[in-house]
Protein backbone atom coordinates (compact mmCIF):
# COMPACT_ATOMS: atom_id res chain seq x y z
CA UNK A 1 0.00 0.00 0.00
CA UNK A 2 2.97 2.23 1.14
CA UNK A 3 4.36 1.45 -2.56
CA UNK A 4 0.86 2.41 -4.46
CA UNK A 5 0.93 5.70 -1.86
CA UNK A 6 4.14 6.93 -3.42
CA UNK A 7 3.46 5.80 -6.97
CA UNK A 8 0.59 8.37 -6.77
CA UNK A 9 2.52 10.67 -5.57
CA UNK A 10 5.15 10.60 -7.97
CA UNK A 11 2.41 10.50 -10.98
CA UNK A 12 0.72 13.30 -10.27
CA UNK A 13 3.47 15.30 -9.43
CA UNK A 14 5.11 14.45 -12.98
CA UNK A 15 1.19 14.72 -15.03
CA UNK A 16 1.34 18.51 -12.99
CA UNK A 17 5.10 19.67 -13.93
CA UNK A 18 4.41 18.65 -18.03
CA UNK A 19 1.08 20.65 -17.87
CA UNK A 20 2.89 23.43 -15.95
CA UNK A 21 5.78 23.66 -18.78
CA UNK A 22 3.31 23.38 -22.02
CA UNK A 23 1.29 26.09 -20.35
CA UNK A 24 4.67 28.40 -19.94
CA UNK A 25 6.31 27.44 -23.85
CA UNK A 26 2.58 27.97 -25.43
CA UNK A 27 2.48 31.15 -23.47
CA UNK A 28 6.28 32.24 -24.92
CA UNK A 29 5.13 31.42 -28.30
CA UNK A 30 1.86 33.75 -28.03
CA UNK A 31 4.47 36.49 -26.52
CA UNK A 32 6.30 35.89 -29.22
CA UNK A 33 3.35 36.34 -32.19
CA UNK A 34 1.95 39.50 -30.22
CA UNK A 35 5.62 41.27 -30.76
CA UNK A 36 6.09 40.11 -34.51
CA UNK A 37 2.51 41.39 -35.33
CA UNK A 38 3.53 44.77 -33.55
CA UNK A 39 6.60 45.14 -35.66
CA UNK A 40 5.13 44.22 -38.48
CA UNK A 41 2.52 47.16 -38.38
CA UNK A 42 5.34 49.13 -37.68
CA UNK A 43 8.23 48.27 -40.34
CA UNK A 44 7.92 46.69 -43.70
CA UNK A 45 10.96 45.07 -43.89
CA UNK A 46 13.46 44.54 -40.41
CA UNK A 47 15.80 41.83 -38.67
CA UNK A 48 15.58 40.57 -35.53
CA UNK A 49 18.27 39.01 -33.08
CA UNK A 50 16.77 36.63 -31.62
CA UNK A 51 19.13 36.14 -28.36
CA UNK A 52 18.97 39.77 -27.98
CA UNK A 53 15.68 40.32 -28.46
CA UNK A 54 14.91 38.23 -25.65
CA UNK A 55 17.52 39.12 -23.10
CA UNK A 56 16.49 42.92 -23.55
CA UNK A 57 12.66 41.51 -22.78
CA UNK A 58 14.21 39.74 -19.75
CA UNK A 59 15.74 43.14 -18.73
CA UNK A 60 12.67 44.97 -19.69
CA UNK A 61 14.10 47.19 -22.17
CA UNK A 62 13.65 49.00 -25.25
CA UNK A 63 14.45 46.30 -27.94
CA UNK A 64 16.88 46.85 -30.92
CA UNK A 65 15.64 46.39 -34.47
CA UNK A 66 17.92 46.15 -37.63
CA UNK A 67 15.71 48.14 -40.35
CA UNK A 68 17.81 48.49 -43.94
CA UNK A 69 20.88 48.42 -41.96
CA UNK A 70 19.93 50.95 -39.35
CA UNK A 71 19.43 49.99 -35.75
CA UNK A 72 16.18 51.15 -34.43
CA UNK A 73 14.67 50.84 -30.64
CA UNK A 74 11.35 50.33 -30.15
CA UNK A 75 9.27 50.49 -26.73
CA UNK A 76 7.90 46.45 -25.98
CA UNK A 77 4.11 46.94 -26.80
CA UNK A 78 3.41 44.72 -23.53
CA UNK A 79 5.30 43.57 -20.12
CA UNK A 80 6.69 40.47 -20.94
CA UNK A 81 6.46 40.10 -16.96
CA UNK A 82 2.90 40.89 -16.79
CA UNK A 83 2.17 39.00 -20.27
CA UNK A 84 4.11 35.53 -19.23
CA UNK A 85 5.72 35.40 -15.65
CA UNK A 86 2.41 36.70 -13.81
CA UNK A 87 -0.03 34.82 -14.94
CA UNK A 88 2.78 31.41 -14.59
CA UNK A 89 3.40 32.23 -11.35
CA UNK A 90 -0.68 32.18 -10.37
CA UNK A 91 -0.79 29.48 -11.93
CA UNK A 92 1.95 27.78 -9.96
CA UNK A 93 0.15 28.99 -7.05
CA UNK A 94 -2.94 27.43 -8.07
CA UNK A 95 -1.44 24.10 -9.00
CA UNK A 96 0.15 23.72 -5.52
CA UNK A 97 -2.99 24.07 -4.14
CA UNK A 98 -4.78 21.91 -5.94
CA UNK A 99 -1.97 19.16 -5.47
CA UNK A 100 -2.06 19.76 -2.04
CA UNK A 101 -5.67 19.21 -1.46
CA UNK A 102 -5.59 16.20 -3.44
CA UNK A 103 -2.96 14.94 -1.67
CA UNK A 104 -4.39 15.36 1.37
CA UNK A 105 -8.01 13.45 -0.24
CA UNK A 106 -5.83 10.82 -1.74
CA UNK A 107 -3.39 9.95 1.40
CA UNK A 108 -7.03 9.67 3.59
CA UNK A 109 -7.99 7.30 1.34
CA UNK A 110 -5.31 5.40 1.15
CA UNK A 111 -5.25 5.01 4.64
CA UNK A 112 -8.87 3.90 4.78
CA UNK A 113 -7.79 1.52 2.28
CA UNK A 114 -4.75 0.20 4.25
CA UNK A 115 -7.53 -0.22 7.50
CA UNK A 116 -9.61 -2.13 4.90
CA UNK A 117 -6.31 -4.35 3.51
CA UNK A 118 -5.31 -5.23 7.18
CA UNK A 119 -8.46 -6.06 8.40
CA UNK A 120 -8.78 -8.53 4.85
CA UNK A 121 -5.15 -9.76 5.69
CA UNK A 122 -5.75 -10.40 9.41
CA UNK A 123 -9.11 -12.68 8.67
CA UNK A 124 -8.27 -14.64 5.77
CA UNK A 125 -4.90 -15.23 6.96
CA UNK A 126 -5.12 -15.66 11.16
CA UNK A 127 -9.17 -16.39 10.97
CA UNK A 128 -9.61 -13.50 13.29
CA UNK A 129 -9.63 -10.18 13.74
CA UNK A 130 -7.30 -7.96 16.33
CA UNK A 131 -9.59 -5.66 18.47
CA UNK A 132 -7.48 -2.56 17.69
CA UNK A 133 -7.83 -2.76 14.10
CA UNK A 134 -12.26 -2.97 14.70
CA UNK A 135 -11.87 -0.07 16.35
CA UNK A 136 -10.35 1.37 14.12
CA UNK A 137 -12.88 0.51 11.42
CA UNK A 138 -15.56 1.22 13.77
CA UNK A 139 -14.38 4.99 14.14
CA UNK A 140 -15.05 5.64 10.38
CA UNK A 141 -17.89 7.42 9.25
CA UNK A 142 -17.22 6.73 5.00
CA UNK A 143 -18.10 4.46 2.28
CA UNK A 144 -15.11 2.55 3.31
CA UNK A 145 -16.08 2.14 7.00
CA UNK A 146 -19.71 0.76 5.90
CA UNK A 147 -18.11 -1.66 3.76
CA UNK A 148 -15.46 -2.79 5.90
CA UNK A 149 -18.60 -3.32 8.76
CA UNK A 150 -20.37 -5.23 5.96
CA UNK A 151 -17.38 -7.31 5.44
CA UNK A 152 -16.82 -7.81 8.80
CA UNK A 153 -20.54 -8.90 9.73
CA UNK A 154 -20.21 -11.70 6.80
CA UNK A 155 -16.58 -12.83 8.17
CA UNK A 156 -18.72 -13.49 11.67
CA UNK A 157 -21.60 -15.02 10.10
CA UNK A 158 -18.70 -17.46 8.23
CA UNK A 159 -16.59 -17.80 11.08
CA UNK A 160 -20.33 -19.17 12.96
CA UNK A 161 -20.55 -21.44 10.30
CA UNK A 162 -16.88 -22.32 9.56
CA UNK A 163 -16.94 -23.71 13.22
CA UNK A 164 -20.11 -25.68 12.96
CA UNK A 165 -18.84 -27.09 9.72
CA UNK A 166 -15.62 -28.17 11.01
CA UNK A 167 -17.17 -29.77 14.15
CA UNK A 168 -19.63 -31.75 12.07
CA UNK A 169 -16.68 -32.92 10.34
CA UNK A 170 -14.74 -33.64 12.89
CA UNK A 171 -17.12 -36.01 14.28
CA UNK A 172 -17.50 -38.29 10.75
CA UNK A 173 -13.76 -37.62 10.21
CA UNK A 174 -13.19 -40.37 13.02
CA UNK A 175 -15.69 -43.02 11.42
CA UNK A 176 -13.54 -45.89 10.69
CA UNK A 177 -12.92 -47.01 7.31
CA UNK A 178 -15.78 -44.46 5.83
CA UNK A 179 -14.55 -41.08 4.41
CA UNK A 180 -15.55 -37.46 4.60
CA UNK A 181 -14.47 -35.09 1.81
CA UNK A 182 -15.32 -31.34 2.49
CA UNK A 183 -15.60 -29.46 -0.96
CA UNK A 184 -16.09 -26.29 -1.88
CA UNK A 185 -19.59 -24.74 -4.57
CA UNK A 186 -17.16 -25.87 -7.28
CA UNK A 187 -16.45 -29.32 -5.94
CA UNK A 188 -12.51 -28.69 -4.79
CA UNK A 189 -11.53 -30.54 -1.94
CA UNK A 190 -10.86 -28.51 1.05
CA UNK A 191 -10.34 -30.99 4.03
CA UNK A 192 -10.82 -34.53 3.90
CA UNK A 193 -10.68 -37.45 6.66
CA UNK A 194 -7.81 -40.07 7.22
CA UNK A 195 -9.27 -43.10 5.57
CA UNK A 196 -9.17 -40.75 1.72
CA UNK A 197 -5.82 -41.73 1.60
CA UNK A 198 -6.24 -44.93 0.59
CA UNK A 199 -8.19 -43.56 -2.55
CA UNK A 200 -6.54 -40.41 -2.77
CA UNK A 201 -4.63 -39.73 -6.07
CA UNK A 202 -1.83 -36.71 -6.52
CA UNK A 203 -2.86 -34.99 -9.38
CA UNK A 204 -6.28 -34.70 -8.44
CA UNK A 205 -7.46 -32.11 -6.42
CA UNK A 206 -11.28 -31.34 -7.94
CA UNK A 207 -13.69 -34.32 -6.71
CA UNK A 208 -15.25 -34.25 -9.92
CA UNK A 209 -11.84 -35.86 -11.23
CA UNK A 210 -12.75 -39.06 -9.42
CA UNK A 211 -16.28 -39.19 -10.89
CA UNK A 212 -17.00 -40.67 -14.64
CA UNK A 213 -18.93 -38.60 -17.26
CA UNK A 214 -22.08 -40.18 -16.44
CA UNK A 215 -21.66 -39.69 -12.70
CA UNK A 216 -20.54 -36.14 -13.40
CA UNK A 217 -23.55 -35.52 -15.38
CA UNK A 218 -25.84 -36.86 -12.38
CA UNK A 219 -24.51 -34.58 -9.97
CA UNK A 220 -24.46 -31.62 -12.07
CA UNK A 221 -27.53 -31.96 -13.16
CA UNK A 222 -29.14 -32.30 -10.23
CA UNK A 223 -31.97 -30.01 -10.27
CA UNK A 224 -31.89 -28.22 -7.08
CA UNK A 225 -31.29 -31.04 -4.56
CA UNK A 226 -29.39 -30.40 -1.85
CA UNK A 227 -28.90 -34.30 -0.91
CA UNK A 228 -27.69 -36.80 -3.79
CA UNK A 229 -26.63 -40.33 -3.35
CA UNK A 230 -24.74 -43.05 -6.09
CA UNK A 231 -22.43 -45.14 -6.39
CA UNK A 232 -19.12 -44.62 -8.19
CA UNK A 233 -15.55 -46.40 -8.29
CA UNK A 234 -14.00 -43.17 -7.71
CA UNK A 235 -11.16 -43.95 -10.18
CA UNK A 236 -9.76 -47.39 -8.66
CA UNK A 237 -10.14 -50.60 -10.75
CA UNK A 238 -11.62 -53.47 -8.18
CA UNK A 239 -13.52 -51.10 -5.57
CA UNK A 240 -16.79 -49.46 -5.20
CA UNK A 241 -18.23 -46.79 -2.69
CA UNK A 242 -21.84 -45.08 -1.84
CA UNK A 243 -22.05 -41.61 -2.33
CA UNK A 244 -24.22 -38.91 -0.43
CA UNK A 245 -23.57 -35.54 -1.01
CA UNK A 246 -25.20 -32.81 0.93
CA UNK A 247 -24.81 -29.55 -0.80
CA UNK A 248 -25.35 -26.46 1.17
CA UNK A 249 -24.49 -23.08 0.16
CA UNK A 250 -21.07 -22.92 -1.14
CA UNK A 251 -19.72 -25.72 0.69
CA UNK A 252 -20.66 -29.77 -0.08
CA UNK A 253 -19.91 -32.28 2.55
CA UNK A 254 -19.59 -35.96 0.69
CA UNK A 255 -19.81 -39.02 2.85
CA UNK A 256 -18.30 -41.99 1.30
CA UNK A 257 -18.58 -45.75 2.10
CA UNK A 258 -16.47 -48.46 1.18
CA UNK A 259 -18.79 -51.19 -0.51
CA UNK A 260 -16.51 -53.29 -2.65
CA UNK A 261 -17.07 -56.39 0.06
CA UNK A 262 -20.99 -55.56 0.31
CA UNK A 263 -20.50 -55.88 -3.66
CA UNK A 264 -18.36 -58.32 -4.16
CA UNK A 265 -20.20 -60.61 -1.47
CA UNK A 266 -23.55 -59.71 -3.44
CA UNK A 267 -22.24 -60.77 -6.58
CA UNK A 268 -21.08 -63.52 -5.45
CA UNK A 269 -24.22 -64.73 -3.94
CA UNK A 270 -25.88 -63.61 -7.23
CA UNK A 271 -23.63 -66.19 -8.88
CA UNK A 272 -24.30 -68.69 -6.47
CA UNK A 273 -27.97 -68.15 -6.60
CA UNK A 274 -27.55 -68.73 -10.71
CA UNK A 275 -25.01 -71.39 -10.65
CA UNK A 276 -25.75 -75.23 -9.72
CA UNK A 277 -23.36 -76.39 -6.87
CA UNK A 278 -22.46 -79.87 -8.22
CA UNK A 279 -21.50 -79.00 -11.78
CA UNK A 280 -20.67 -75.25 -11.67
CA UNK A 281 -23.04 -74.61 -14.74
CA UNK A 282 -25.98 -72.04 -14.81
CA UNK A 283 -29.53 -73.65 -13.14
CA UNK A 284 -32.71 -73.80 -14.47
CA UNK A 285 -33.72 -70.49 -12.82
CA UNK A 286 -31.27 -69.06 -14.70
CA UNK A 287 -31.54 -71.32 -17.99
CA UNK A 288 -35.21 -69.56 -18.16
CA UNK A 289 -33.93 -66.17 -17.64
CA UNK A 290 -31.58 -66.33 -19.86
CA UNK A 291 -34.11 -67.84 -22.48
CA UNK A 292 -36.44 -65.31 -22.33
CA UNK A 293 -33.76 -62.69 -22.75
CA UNK A 294 -32.71 -64.24 -25.93
CA UNK A 295 -36.43 -64.47 -26.94
CA UNK A 296 -36.78 -60.89 -26.32
CA UNK A 297 -33.55 -59.94 -28.78
CA UNK A 298 -34.83 -62.08 -31.04
CA UNK A 299 -37.86 -60.76 -31.45
CA UNK A 300 -36.28 -57.34 -31.59
CA UNK A 301 -32.86 -58.06 -34.06
CA UNK A 302 -34.12 -61.08 -35.92
CA UNK A 303 -31.54 -63.27 -34.53
CA UNK A 304 -32.26 -66.73 -34.19
CA UNK A 305 -30.74 -69.51 -31.60
CA UNK A 306 -31.16 -73.71 -30.90
CA UNK A 307 -32.01 -75.29 -27.60
CA UNK A 308 -30.07 -78.66 -26.84
CA UNK A 309 -31.99 -80.98 -24.47
CA UNK A 310 -29.31 -83.53 -22.79
CA UNK A 311 -30.20 -86.74 -20.72
CA UNK A 312 -27.74 -89.31 -19.88
CA UNK A 313 -28.62 -92.70 -20.54
CA UNK A 314 -28.81 -95.12 -18.01
CA UNK A 315 -27.60 -92.71 -14.92
CA UNK A 316 -30.11 -93.84 -12.62
CA UNK A 317 -28.51 -97.93 -12.63
CA UNK A 318 -25.54 -95.61 -11.69
CA UNK A 319 -26.56 -94.26 -8.69
CA UNK A 320 -28.23 -97.60 -7.81
CA UNK A 321 -25.27 -100.37 -7.97
CA UNK A 322 -22.42 -97.46 -7.51
CA UNK A 323 -23.56 -94.98 -5.12
CA UNK A 324 -24.38 -91.21 -5.40
CA UNK A 325 -21.05 -90.31 -4.43
CA UNK A 326 -19.94 -91.62 -8.12
CA UNK A 327 -23.03 -90.80 -9.96
CA UNK A 328 -22.06 -86.99 -8.87
CA UNK A 329 -18.77 -87.39 -10.24
CA UNK A 330 -20.04 -88.55 -13.72
CA UNK A 331 -22.46 -85.78 -13.58
CA UNK A 332 -19.85 -83.37 -13.48
CA UNK A 333 -17.41 -85.23 -15.62
CA UNK A 334 -20.43 -85.29 -18.48
CA UNK A 335 -20.86 -81.37 -17.90
CA UNK A 336 -17.28 -80.28 -18.35
CA UNK A 337 -17.02 -82.78 -21.46
CA UNK A 338 -20.05 -80.62 -22.75
CA UNK A 339 -18.39 -77.47 -21.92
CA UNK A 340 -15.48 -78.43 -23.81
CA UNK A 341 -17.66 -79.67 -26.93
CA UNK A 342 -19.17 -76.40 -27.35
CA UNK A 343 -18.18 -73.30 -28.50
CA UNK A 344 -17.30 -70.41 -25.73
CA UNK A 345 -20.90 -68.37 -27.16
CA UNK A 346 -23.09 -71.60 -26.18
CA UNK A 347 -24.05 -71.56 -23.15
CA UNK A 348 -24.33 -75.47 -20.49
CA UNK A 349 -26.97 -75.73 -18.14
CA UNK A 350 -28.09 -78.21 -15.37
CA UNK A 351 -31.86 -78.80 -16.12
CA UNK A 352 -32.09 -80.68 -13.29
CA UNK A 353 -31.04 -84.60 -11.75
CA UNK A 354 -29.45 -86.00 -15.01
CA UNK A 355 -30.54 -83.35 -17.56
CA UNK A 356 -28.88 -80.40 -19.28
CA UNK A 357 -29.87 -78.24 -21.58
CA UNK A 358 -27.29 -76.26 -24.44
CA UNK A 359 -28.35 -72.77 -25.14
CA UNK A 360 -26.16 -72.23 -28.76
CA UNK A 361 -26.53 -69.31 -30.99
CA UNK A 362 -27.91 -69.75 -35.17
CA UNK A 363 -30.19 -72.38 -36.16
CA UNK A 364 -28.43 -73.75 -39.31
CA UNK A 365 -29.11 -77.48 -39.38
CA UNK A 366 -25.79 -78.24 -40.55
CA UNK A 367 -23.98 -76.51 -37.70
CA UNK A 368 -26.86 -78.44 -35.18
CA UNK A 369 -26.26 -81.52 -36.95
CA UNK A 370 -22.33 -80.93 -36.19
CA UNK A 371 -22.52 -79.80 -32.77
CA UNK A 372 -24.71 -82.58 -31.28
CA UNK A 373 -22.13 -84.87 -33.45
CA UNK A 374 -19.00 -83.30 -31.23
CA UNK A 375 -20.82 -83.63 -28.26
CA UNK A 376 -21.63 -87.28 -28.91
CA UNK A 377 -18.46 -87.88 -29.75
CA UNK A 378 -16.86 -86.44 -26.74
CA UNK A 379 -19.28 -87.58 -23.71
CA UNK A 380 -18.79 -91.44 -24.83
CA UNK A 381 -15.14 -91.51 -24.05
CA UNK A 382 -15.04 -93.81 -20.90
CA UNK A 383 -14.44 -92.05 -17.12
CA UNK A 384 -12.78 -94.00 -14.84
CA UNK A 385 -13.81 -93.34 -11.46
CA UNK A 386 -12.19 -95.67 -8.55
CA UNK A 387 -11.06 -97.93 -11.09
CA UNK A 388 -14.08 -98.66 -12.32
CA UNK A 389 -14.78 -97.69 -16.28
CA UNK A 390 -17.97 -96.18 -17.73
CA UNK A 391 -18.97 -95.55 -20.72
CA UNK A 392 -21.55 -92.84 -20.43
CA UNK A 393 -24.28 -92.39 -23.47
CA UNK A 394 -26.61 -89.39 -24.07
CA UNK A 395 -30.26 -88.94 -25.41
CA UNK A 396 -30.20 -85.01 -27.39
CA UNK A 397 -32.66 -83.63 -28.72
CA UNK A 398 -33.45 -79.62 -29.98
CA UNK A 399 -35.75 -77.28 -31.00
CA UNK A 400 -34.83 -73.61 -32.80
CA UNK A 401 -35.99 -70.34 -32.43
CA UNK A 402 -38.54 -69.34 -34.24
CA UNK A 403 -39.00 -72.37 -36.69
CA UNK A 404 -39.95 -74.72 -33.94
CA UNK A 405 -41.49 -72.50 -31.02
CA UNK A 406 -41.80 -68.74 -30.59
CA UNK A 407 -42.02 -68.86 -26.63
CA UNK A 408 -40.02 -70.47 -23.75
CA UNK A 409 -42.44 -73.73 -23.63
CA UNK A 410 -42.95 -74.67 -27.08
CA UNK A 411 -39.17 -74.88 -27.22
CA UNK A 412 -38.96 -76.85 -24.37
CA UNK A 413 -41.85 -78.77 -25.10
CA UNK A 414 -40.46 -79.68 -29.06
CA UNK A 415 -36.54 -80.26 -27.38
CA UNK A 416 -37.53 -82.80 -24.56
CA UNK A 417 -40.08 -84.45 -27.30
CA UNK A 418 -36.89 -85.00 -29.72
CA UNK A 419 -34.75 -85.79 -27.05
CA UNK A 420 -37.09 -88.82 -26.67
CA UNK A 421 -36.79 -89.59 -30.54
CA UNK A 422 -33.48 -89.68 -29.95
CA UNK A 423 -33.63 -92.27 -27.04
CA UNK A 424 -35.65 -94.34 -28.67
CA UNK A 425 -33.70 -94.93 -31.67
CA UNK A 426 -30.79 -95.41 -29.69
CA UNK A 427 -32.58 -97.87 -27.86
CA UNK A 428 -33.65 -99.61 -31.24
CA UNK A 429 -30.38 -99.75 -32.38
CA UNK A 430 -29.36 -101.65 -29.39
CA UNK A 431 -31.97 -104.02 -29.80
Amino acid sequence: MRTTKKFIVQRTLLIGSIVYILFFLAANFQYYNVLKSFLDSQFTTYHLDLYNMFMDILANHKIAVDVQGKTVTVDLPISYYKFILVPNILLALLFVTFYTLLYKIIKRYIQKLEILQSFLSDYFNKGKIASKKLHSIQLEKDEIAHMSRLIYQMAQRDQEKRKAEKALFGIFSHLKHDIVVLTDEHFNILETSTYWKTVEKSDKNNFLDYLNQEERKHLLNRNGEKLVRFTSRLASEDRRFALQLFLQNDLCTILIKDITKQTMLQKSLQEKASKDQLTNTFNKPACFQIIEQKIDLAQTGNDSFTILFLDLNGFKSINDNFGHTVGDKILQAFAKRLEESTRQEDIVYRYGGDEFLIVANGTSPDRIKELIKNIKKKIEKPIVINDEIFQIRSAVGYASYPQDGDNLQELLECADFSMYEDKRRMKGQRD
